[in-house]
């Protein structure tokens, strides 16, 4: 497990969210039960105060610290100090990598029991630090805020323009790799119409379902060919769909429509692997983001794929129009799934009101991280071939830099906007301004942001990590 670079605050966030972690013991294999998390301590001395546990059924009613490893506890000196002889657990994110691990005392000497936080982790720790850093806090300041003014406005714009290209690239990348990584032909429509689909159902995902969005993705390409050969019609495919994600499993509802999808999927392929709905994350999501609708999408789009040529359909406007983003848009609006999905958000339970399986911002975000690096790979892999390819890269590098930002403002741009002081005017800065915040900002990275050179100079944040509140 990589270790990454992680302070209190964050490691904070990860204990206020009880969805993060379960079945916790001590580094002595004691069992270990929060009755009561206690307050934040916002003063000086242990970061949670009244805190009341249970520790192999002994009740301790005290105070916890947290730290990123044991070493911390002396590092901070903290069993010189009264305030801390009340503590009566440690939290630590990772263990020691020699293996020599030193209980904390207080002050009295009385040893603390410890639990190491990352060994009873629900999801991966990339994971949960990428759905962290995508909800920052009210708190959440960035190093050099309190400095911006030092700033020029053309240095920022230069270096969130440069980001900005930094981050389409990147992703144009990734898929690259994708593409090659499992031995698709560049000439094959098919592989270019998987490919597509993939990184269209991880977009659907979110940050929560990606990874089972994904695996799902692997299933049905296995399907691909036979399905394209056999000119599959719209239901068959939504029955596909929801058996290999698991979603008929043991359904017993009589309604017409699952009905009629547990029928249509005995036919289709035999024998498919089929997920389990387990797989799938509901926890804390709205009912209209529920990977059950966000699938009666991507059933629709796998149709639109086989059937409608979907491929052609967005690469047209791309090539011919450098002004092509609201008619991409539409194409995919206008992708509809089955009508039993505008007034259910999961399979036999009704919404309150009939709602757009897919909303517009939805859609933007589709074509700003999928769509346009995609036909950026597609135009690189072609263009010494086809002069027609150039006119997609020219059309979506001048969109993409020039052209108005459409998305609708998420907790990144809005906080980064306001601690930069700093307005966002097109794409490429909106996507430059969150690979600032990912990739420099919550990684402490002010030694190579071309904004901390001129706000620190020479006087570079000491440990900038430390000062940005989650």
């Amino acid at each position: 497990m990589k270790k990454l670079t992680l302070n209190e605050k964050f490691i904070s966030r990860i204990w206020e969210n009880d969805a993060y972690y379960k079945d916790l013991l001590t580094t002595e294999w004691q069992i270990v039960e929060i009755l009561d998390k206690g307050q934040l301590n916002f003063d000086e001395g242990p970061d949670y105060k009244d805190l009341t546990i249970r520790i192999d059924g002994k009740v301790f009613f005290g105070d916890m610290e947290i730290h990123r490893t044991f070493k911390d506890w002396n590092a901070h000196d903290h069993f010189k100090n009264n305030k801390y002889n009340k503590v009566v657990l440690q939290i630590v994110f990772w263990d020691e990598d020699d293996e020599k691990i030193e209980l904390p005392k207080a002050k009295q000497s009385r040893t603390i029991p410890t639990v190491v936080l990352s060994k009873f982790l629900t999801r991966s720790i990339h994971f949960i630090w990428r759905e962290i850093i995508n909800d920052p806090s009210p708190e959440f300041k960035l190093p050099c805020r309190d400095l911006i003014n030092k700033a020029p406005m053309t240095v920022k714009a230069n270096w969130i323009n440069k980001l900005g290209g930094v981050r389409i690239n990147e992703r144009s990348k990734r898929i690259e790799e994708f593409f090659h990584a499992n031995n698709y032909d560049l000439k094959s429509k098919e592989h270019w119409e998987i490919t597509l689909y993939t990184f269209i159902n991880e977009a659907l995902g979110y940050s929560k379902n990606k990874e089972p969005f994904l695996k799902f993705s692997s299933l049905i390409a296995s399907h691909y060919e036979k399905l394209k050969n056999i000119k599959a019609e719209k239901t068959a495919i939504s029955s596909l769909v929801f058996e290999i994600s698991g979603f008929l499993k043991g359904v017993k509802i009589k309604d017409p429509y699952i009905v009629s999808l547990k029928n249509e999927s005995k036919h289709l392929v035999s024998n498919p692997e089929i997920m389990d709905r387990s797989e799938w994350v509901f926890f804390r999501l709205r009912p209209s983001n529920f990977s059950s609708v966000r699938l009666a999408y991507s059933s629709a789009v796998l149709n639109e794929l086989l059937n409608n040529d979907l491929l052609k359909k967005i690469f047209e406007p791309i090539k011919n129009n450098s002004d092509f983003l609201d008619t991409v848009a539409d194409i995919l609006a206008g992708i509809k799934a089955d009508d039993y999905w505008t007034s259910h958000y999961d399979i036999g339970k009704e919404s309150s009101s009939p709602s757009a399986v897919v909303g517009s911002s939805r859609i933007s975000e589709i074509i700003t991280n999928v769509i346009l690096p995609f036909a950026l790979f597609y135009a690189r892999s072609f263009n010494d071939k086809d002069p027609s390819m150039q006119n997609i890269i020219d059309n979506i590098s001048s969109l993409y830099s020039t052209g108005k930002n459409s998305n609708t403002p998420n907790k990144i741009t809005k906080v980064m906007q306001q601690q930069l002081e700093y307005k966002i005017k097109t794409l490429c800065e909106e996507q430059g301004i969150i690979q600032l915040h990912n990739y420099y900002c919550v990684k402490g990275k002010c030694v190579d942001c071309e904004i901390g050179d001129v706000v620190f100079e020479n006087n570079m944040v000491k440990e900038p990590l430390m000062i940005i509140v989650y």
